[in-house]
């Protein structure tokens, strides 16, 4: 009879962890994360060294365009938490106004590095490069807006089928090459 008790009591109590929206948003957060290490080996088994160099070049150009954002995401996202509609709009404007002026920044440092530097990658790959890093984090800043408000089902679901969606598209690379990569990167953008 003991047993019985015990068992039902830490199915009840996991039944109710997962009813926890906040607790959800961690075990998405990390199966989301085990689909990134699943698309890394399917990366390894589908695409050649050429294509891996290129594909890792992306990644980096999406990790340097994430650092250039000096703290105006996390200081608009605390910004955001606590304020009026009214001002929340204000903090979204300004934040968009940065991502206007990151990006005509860096397509201006792309065009210039095009007319003077001899690279094997093509304009069309490095201008999907900085798209892809901008709107990566772009997706960052709506993330932090949607925590905000305390919408994290909304989230949950969104980040679930974007990294569903990410690996679904890798296996376009019969048809498209290494795009089907840089793709998936942009669909969990």
């Amino acid at each position: 009879m003991e047993g019985k008790v015990s068992k039902n009591f830490s199915v009840n109590a996991i039944t109710g962890m997962l009813r926890n929206e906040k607790l959800r948003y961690i075990l998405i957060s990390g199966v989301i994360s085990i689909f990134g290490f699943v698309k890394s080996f399917l990366f390894l088994r589908l695409f050649n060294f050429l294509d891996l160099g290129l594909i890792n070049i992306a990644q980096n150009f999406i990790i340097s365009i994430s650092l250039l954002q000096i703290g105006i995401i996390t200081g608009g996202y605390r910004l955001y938490c606590y304020k009026s509609e009214e001002i929340r709009s204000l903090i979204n404007s300004a934040v968009l106004y940065f991502f206007f002026i990151l990006s005509s920044v860096l397509l201006i440092v792309l065009g210039v590095a095009v007319v003077f530097f001899d690279t094997d990658i093509s304009i069309y790959q490095l201008f999907f490069f900085v798209m892809i890093g901008v709107l990566s984090l772009y997706g960052n800043w709506v993330t932090c807006k949607i925590l905000a408000i305390g919408k994290i089902k909304l989230l949950n679901r969104a980040n679930l089928i974007s990294a569903i969606l990410s690996i679904l598209i890798i296996f376009l690379f019969k048809y498209i090459g290494v795009w089907a990569a840089l793709l998936a990167f942009l669909s969990q953008s």
